[in-house]
Formats: C-alpha cells, sequence, structure tokens
C-alpha cells in the first residue's frame, strides 16, 4: 500500500520554515525536551506496575505489568492525558502504551495520575 503524505497547509509551512532558520529555539528545544524525558523516565521508573524503556526521542514507551492498556488509557483520557495504544505495534500487545514527552505541568500531572493506581 501507497500512503499519502501528510499535507500542510501555506501558514504552517511558513511557521516551519521559519523555526528551522532559528539554530537556537531548535537547540532549547531539544534541551527541553531531553530535561522532561530525563524526568519522566527518572519518576516513572519508581512506579512498581510500570517498565519504562530508555528512549531518545519525544516519546517513552512503557509497559505495564498489572493493567492492559485500556484501563490506563480510559483513566488518563478522563482527565485529560492523551497516551497511545502499542498494542498495535509488531512485536508489542496490550500491556504497552507510549506516552509524549509534554510541558513539566502535563508531565507531573501523568506521573500523578499513573501513581493513583498504586
Amino acid at each position: 500500500n501507497i500512503e499519502m503524505p501528510w499535507s500542510v497547509n501555506s501558514y504552517a509551512n511558513a511557521a516551519g520554515r521559519c523555526i528551522f532558520k532559528n539554530s537556537g529555539y531548535i537547540e532549547r528545544t531539544k534541551e527541553y525536551i531531553r530535561k522532561e524525558r530525563e524526568y519522566l523516565t527518572c519518576e516513572l521508573s519508581e512506579i512498581k506496575w510500570i517498565r519504562v524503556f530508555k528512549s531518545d526521542a519525544n516519546f517513552i514507551l512503557l509497559k505495564l505489568l498489572e493493567y492492559d492498556e485500556d484501563i490506563v488509557f480510559e483513566r488518563l483520557i478522563k482527565n485529560g492525558i492523551m497516551v497511545r495504544k502499542a498494542s498495535n505495534f509488531e512485536g508489542l500487545d496490550r500491556r504497552f502504551i507510549r506516552i509524549a514527552v509534554k510541558d513539566h505541568d502535563s508531565n507531573k500531572k501523568l506521573i500523578k495520575l499513573l501513581k493513583e493506581f498504586e
């Protein structure tokens, strides 16, 4: 199957060109994501029913040791946090979700909600 690439409107196209010209913005963003990813990894690693996989991206794969993706997904979505179910990723099952590295307040909220399962 051939998939069409996502289309980008002219405003997003112009914004993207400006952002990529600003190397300072790119470096600050990369550093912010690195710090928040490290914070998330550290905090989530303390939750007994979660296994955190090392990541170098702006998202982190989690293995749910006691709950399946639907239970966690529903609780988080009701509280305004969206995560990616990963059961349709090759080699993964209903015990995996993927979270995005967000702003610090959103990351704190995610951690708090996941700790409430304990």
